[in-house]
């Protein structure tokens, strides 16, 4: 299907979500602010150190804890992990578990068509890949009637009760850092470290799948029943998510990044659980056999 060919993505996306728009306003105001206080007054290594600590911390709570973890059932953990992963990911402020899971397994379901919450086209040129990166965030989604619930997060205990405690653990990844440095902090760790994160992210639905290379199956065989491409610059930024055309090849894979020189943090940091025995069942890239296009629907 080319742009040409597409409709515009569903009509319940057109009301306009101003709680949205406001909170993701201010934060992006607030962490300019960070910024013009870096220039004015400098940045303290204390304070350095807090902005790399909480991206990496909220970072992998969104890759691995929600993504990887979560919504693709890629390893299972012991239950002092997946509490932390449910605080790590809450910190990131990209919504609880519940929503960003449901609405990243319905992206798998749909990807690149009508129904895809984010593809970049779903509109021609850059309003498409603003759609992608943040326009969707400013309206409405419905979840297509299938994909309004799963079995999993519904009898999940960390998962409802991080729904329930979703504000005060956002603010958390504030607290701490105001509690070691004060407004620096806040402004620092706070805001400019959640801005940065959020972009990571966002660019996993807007670059990789607009510019990067294309997968190969084990036969050799591209993957192009969606426009996901690897993006090396995002896997930098993005902990490993850059991988992304290997990722919707092989969903389950707790590995995107299949090759030992790949930079997956991501993959590092499981691995280095696995090794600890804190993490089991981890699914790894195999050699045999070539992709199946639907296999997000063992988990719907």
């Amino acid at each position: 299907m080319t742009q040409r060919d597409r409709k515009p993505i569903t009509k319940s996306k057109k009301e306009f979500n101003y709680p949205n728009f406001i909170g993701i306003g201010l934060a992006h105001i607030l962490a300019f602010c960070g910024i013009w206080y870096m220039f004015v007054y400098g940045v303290s290594v204390t304070n350095w150190i807090l902005f790399a600590v909480f991206s990496l911390l909220t970072g992998f709570g969104i890759t691995v804890g929600y993504h990887r973890m979560l919504t693709h059932r890629g390893f299972q953990c012991s239950k002092p992990l997946r509490w932390a992963f449910a605080i790590m990911g809450g910190m990131a402020g990209e919504g609880y578990e519940y929503e960003w899971v449901a609405n990243h397994r319905v992206h798998h379901f749909f990807s690149d068509q009508e129904q895809d919450p984010h593809s970049p086209l779903a509109y021609p040129g850059a309003k498409g890949f603003l759609w992608a990166h943040i326009g969707w965030l400013f309206f409405k989604y419905e979840r297509p009637s299938l994909y309004k619930t799963f079995q999993d997060l519904d009898k999940d205990p960390v998962t409802q009760w991080q729904r329930s405690f979703y504000l005060p653990i956002v603010l958390l990844g504030f607290l701490i850092p105001f509690l070691i440095t004060g407004l620096s902090g806040i402004l620092i760790a706070g805001f400019v470290r959640l801005v940065f994160v959020w972009h990571t992210t966002w660019s996993v639905n807007s670059i990789c799948h607009l510019f990067g290379s294309r997968a190969k199956d084990s036969e050799g065989n591209l993957y192009t029943r969606d426009d996901s491409r690897n993006n090396l610059l995002v896997a930098i930024f993005a902990l490993g998510e850059g991988y992304h055309a290997n990722h919707h090849l092989r969903p389950a894979w707790a590995y995107h990044g299949w090759e030992w020189y790949h930079l997956d943090m991501s993959k590092w940091l499981i691995r280095c659980f696995e090794m600890a025995g804190l993490v089991w069942n981890v699914k790894k890239p195999v050699r045999a056999g070539a992709f199946q296009e639907k296999e997000m629907e063992k988990i719907a």
